[in-house]
């Protein structure tokens, strides 16, 4: 079992580094090979590239280590151009093309047979995933919209099965029928059934994605936070805040709020082991280095809606702007919710919104639960335009700033969102912000001091639910394998396709060295099995990107080849030299984007 046991963290960093060199060096093992098989002398063996660090000679080649650790290459006699050629039998140039051919295809032959290999074997032992179960829905995205519920299993996805969250992400955003994607989805004691989603693109994180998110199984706590100190600890359940018992999988979420709320001390319990342990936690404020002036979006108009008995009663429309519930104004889903739980059985519950130029008093009885239910969980309220809440005591409100005013300008800049509010007062740094609102029918100028934005920071972060995949047997194993290569394969090519074709995957998405060594150094952590099945879909992107018609790619050698093939005659030296400058150049470039993307991820830019 020791492929499933976790390693600490130096003996990770130097487990991922090895893993990711065994890559490297399993695509220049399968030139090597085939190069010696059809009698070409192989003068360099290196992992990385530029100078050589260190290696030894054994016949006519030379095994080294080289500076730049993000690749290796196989040098043979004559495959250079402009290289002098003796036309020896041993050089590559005098070989067949279909020898040729051979040689240069072997390493992504190499990388694809690692992974049909490998991916039998770690699930024959066991792989972890996040659980494909939904743990949170967001209100008004697709998933709710398709009346999918926390605590669904999801099975497969348009066919496709799935093992951890990771891939009911990554098919979702990989679907591009306008008719939405199919998933399969277990909920409770039911049988097994089928629901069509249509995932929304999200400019974010520059994909498509149905608004759901895995269940939270406990917490991590770093040593050196406030969390940790105060009696928090990796692996902690929060049960109850403020003595209201909560799920395990929203206990954060109520605890970070609660925390938020006030400046005093929060009542918590954890659970941890078999005991229940109470706590009392303080806030850990901390200056996020932007001005505050205490106002938060006004989320009163109608995003979504969902038939129901009672939504479909009431009439609501998207785009309404709801202003008041049984007579109260209403400035959040809070607000609405709280005037329709007033409401008695059988009375009318009444909405008044503004739609367009009219204000209409829209009205439905609530004779049952489900009207009421219907009300509170068929409709989604978001963003009002420019329209505020005031944050109780913050400089705003000291001021003379009013909930339900609606912003005009900011600092004499004209703002048509909130998000442009945002960006006004955070470029203002701490110099007064000048605030022209609209209240009723009259236009005020008001003049506000903002205060430095301290957040709430204990530290905590979120493991989300796993469980462990292991195959029922051999053969079992040998089959999930199969399927997991040649879908990795189809998904590469489906992401490839979405990337550079449909457009709808953001190349933002990509990831480089960093982001490699990132993601191998976290698998090596949670054990060995969960590292080379990483590995193992690496090694399938590595082959397919290899293939990609890009002159310093086997795949641009391959073109080359096979035009060879066709014209009867090698291409000249001069169009490769020139074809492989470009391609270095367009893949350094690459390089340089991806490495950018992994710096914004890992600095939060």
């Amino acid at each position: 079992m020791f492929l499933a046991v976790g390693l600490d963290s130096f003996t990770s960093a130097v487990v991922a580094a090895v893993a990711i060199g065994l890559l490297i060096f399993i695509h220049e093992l399968g030139h090597f090979l085939v190069a010696k098989k059809v009698g070409i002398r192989v003068e360099v063996f290196s992992l990385g590239f530029g100078p050589r660090l260190f290696g030894f000679q054994r016949g006519a080649t030379d095994y080294r280590i080289s500076l730049i650790p993000i690749g290796g290459y196989v040098k043979m006699a004559g495959d250079s151009p402009g290289e002098q050629s003796t036309g020896g039998p041993d050089e590559f140039r005098s070989k067949t093309v279909g020898q040729r051919t051979a040689v240069i295809s072997a390493g992504v032959v190499m990388n694809a047979l690692f992974a049909f290999v490998v991916f039998p074997i770690v699930f024959q032992v066991g792989v972890q995933f996040d659980s494909p179960t939904i743990g949170f829905v967001d209100k008004g995205g697709a998933a709710w919209q398709a009346r999918l519920q926390p605590g669904d299993r999801i099975l497969e996805v348009d066919g496709e099965h799935v093992y951890g969250f990771e891939d009911v992400q990554t098919l979702l955003a990989l679907g591009n029928d306008p008719a939405g994607v199919r998933v399969l989805v277990e909920r409770g004691a039911q049988a097994p059934f089928e629901i069509t989603v249509k995932p929304r693109h999200n400019a974010t994180i520059g994909a498509s994605e149905i608004g759901i998110q895995p269940p939270i199984a406990s917490l991590f706590v770093d040593e050196d936070s406030a969390a940790f100190r105060q009696g928090l600890r990796t692996g902690d359940q929060v049960s109850e805040v403020d003595g209201k018992q909560t799920d395990p999988s929203r206990g954060v979420a109520e605890l970070n709020l609660a925390l938020s709320k006030r400046k005093g001390e929060v009542q918590v319990k954890v659970r941890r082991g078999d005991h229940e342990i109470p706590l009392t936690l303080e806030p850990n404020w901390v200056d996020v280095g932007s001005p505050w002036i205490g106002i938060r979006s006004a989320d009163n108009r109608v995003e979504e809606l969902r038939t129901g008995v009672g939504i479909d009663a009431v009439g609501l429309r998207i785009g309404d702007e709801v202003v008041a519930a049984m007579g109260s104004a209403v400035l959040s889903f809070d607000d609405y919710s709280a005037a329709l739980d007033a409401v008695k059985t059988g009375d009318p519950f009444s909405i008044d919104v503004e739609r367009g130029e009219n204000r209409l008093t829209l009205r439905a009885l609530v004779a049952d639960d489900s009207i009421r239910e219907s009300l509170r969980d068929d409709v989604a309220l978001g963003p009002n335009s420019t329209v505020i809440r005031v944050v109780d005591d913050a400089p705003a409100m000291q001021q003379g700033v009013r909930s339900g005013d609606e912003v005009l300008f900011v600092n004499e800049v004209r703002v048509s969102s909130f998000a442009d509010i945002h960006d006004v007062i955070t470029k203002s740094k701490s110099d007064p912000i000048t605030l022209k609102v609209r209240r009723g029918d009259t236009t005020e100028t008001i003049r506000v001091n903002p205060q430095k934005h301290m957040e709430n920071n204990l530290g905590l972060r979120v493991q989300f639910l796993q469980e462990t995949f292991r195959a029922s047997g051999l053969m079992d194993a040998l089959r999930v394998g199969f399927e997991n290569s040649v879908g990795m394969i189809r998904r590469v090519i489906l992401i490839l396709d979405r990337m550079v074709i449909r457009r709808t995957v953001s190349p933002k998405n990509l990831g480089g060295v960093p982001m490699i060594a990132s993601l191998s150094f976290h698998y090596a952590q949670m054990g060995l099995t969960k590292l080379f099945h990483f590995l193992a879909i690496l090694s399938i992107n590595l082959a397919i990107i290899n293939l990609l018609p890009i002159p310093i790619l086997d795949g641009g050698h391959l073109v080359f080849l096979l035009i060879e093939k066709i014209k009867g005659s090698p291409v000249s030296e001069n169009v490769i030299g020139y074809a492989q400058w470009a391609g270095l150049i367009l893949l350094l470039s690459l390089i340089l984007f991806v490495t950018y993307n992994d710096i914004l991820r890992i600095f939060h830019l």
